[in-house]
């Protein structure tokens, strides 16, 4: 349908932008990056926001984490720039001030001091109404906010390490390589045993969404998932956790090495829809790559282990994967969208996954070559609608 979202996560493109990075059309022609999206059908953006990124060197200059910088400045610029080009905004609230994800979910320096479920409940909701007020007074009200990054664990989980300054031969700051286990007064883990259990995380992914429909009703809120299709019954057991918070779509990631055949992704969405009928489903995060080429700037995760059977590792390869997973949300009447994961992360310098000493680990599965040229993938977007 023409609101299905075509979505694209962009949350590097300022630091690609600022260290060289440069975008062209599919004729060579130098392109702004929202305009080349839009122009190839794509009609989401999805930005992930850090509370402090950074940690100071001895002179008190910031020195921010890397993996895009993404702190409240730099992704309400992006924010303006892709609602000034005519796109909608999933705001990726992480409540950690470095990547938060299964592995990850380090509670933000700005709350390190909390105690009670209580008074952390009471931050993040006047974080969450703050942030999404100021995107507004600057013309990048999100059209959706998404509660959490990849909460299958939970989040808010451990407390960072205190930073020195530097950082470690892996490229981490301290917060995040001296993390240790949160007060288990504060921390949110997922059992799956109950709400009772699981009773702080429900109480913040609650309040997050609180904070969202106070603002403003009209926007969306999604609650993001990160686990194998073929575990349908701990999907359901997950999202029926939170069957007390107002929420509005699922969010899954589907990365196939990880999480399973196109078809385990199209009955999986088909089994949450019939169990949850009144909310969206979408792929909140996906990518594949296009080449194994080597690039001076990249460390590229994605190799020949990862490569699937029937998708070979080409422009082409990339191109039906995306067409078909775009099929198999579009075939659920509760289909809400896809969102391609990184699609702008281009290898250039000081890029990389976590600080200078890290490289680029996604260039291989970005939509656009490593000279930044759109690969022909990138028009799937608007080729399905043919």
């Amino acid at each position: 349908s023409e609101d299905f979202a075509m979505g694209v996560d962009v949350s590097t493109l300022a630091v690609v932008l600022e260290n060289g990075g440069r975008f062209y059309n599919s004729d060579g022609v130098r392109t702004g990056v929202f305009k080349l999206l839009r122009d190839n059908g794509v009609n989401w953006v999805r930005l992930r926001l850090w509370n402090e990124p950074y940690q100071y060197d001895t002179d008190g200059n910031k020195l921010y984490y890397g993996g895009g910088d993404c702190d409240f400045d730099t992704i309400c610029e992006l924010a303006a720039d892709a609602k000034a080009a005519g796109m909608k905004l999933v705001l990726n609230f992480h409540y950690s001030d470095f990547w938060a994800d299964p592995t990850y979910q380090v509670i933000p320096k700005m709350w390190k001091d909390i105690t009670s479920a209580d008074d952390m409940a009471v931050a993040l909701y006047d974080y969450s109404y703050e942030v999404i007020r100021a995107l507004d007074a600057v013309g990048a009200k999100p059209d959706m906010v998404q509660i959490g990054n990849e909460i299958t664990g939970g989040m808010l989980r451990e407390q960072g390490g205190e930073d020195g300054g530097s950082f470690g031969n892996s490229g981490y700051s301290n917060y995040i390589s001296e993390r240790k286990a949160a007060d288990p007064n504060v921390a949110a883990s997922y059992s799956g045993r109950g709400t009772d259990i699981d009773a702080n995380l429900v109480l913040y992914v609650s309040m997050g969404a609180e904070a969202v429909k106070a603002y403003d009703p009209e926007i969306l809120v999604m609650i993001q998932l990160a686990k194998g299709c073929s575990d349908v019954e701990f999907m359901k057991t997950f999202y029926h956790t939170f069957d007390t918070v107002d929420y509005d779509v699922i969010g899954l990631s589907y990365y196939p090495r990880w999480h399973g055949s196109i078809a385990q992704l199209e009955n999986a969405l088909g089994e949450l829809s019939a169990e949850f009928p009144e909310k969206g489903v979408s792929v909140v995060e996906f990518s594949y790559a296009y080449t194994y080429a080597f690039n001076a700037n990249a460390e590229n995760q994605f190799n020949s282990t990862y490569a699937q059977d029937d998708y070979p590792v080409s422009v082409q390869g990339q191109a039906n994967i995306l067409r078909d997973v775009i099929a198999a949300i579009a075939a659920n009447e509760n289909g809400f969208g896809v969102f391609y994961w990184e699609g702008a992360w281009l290898p250039v310098p000081n890029a990389g996954w976590a600080s200078s000493k890290t490289k680029n680990s996604w260039a291989n599965q970005a939509l656009f070559g490593y000279d930044g040229k759109a690969l022909p993938s990138l028009s799937v977007f608007s080729r399905v609608y043919g």
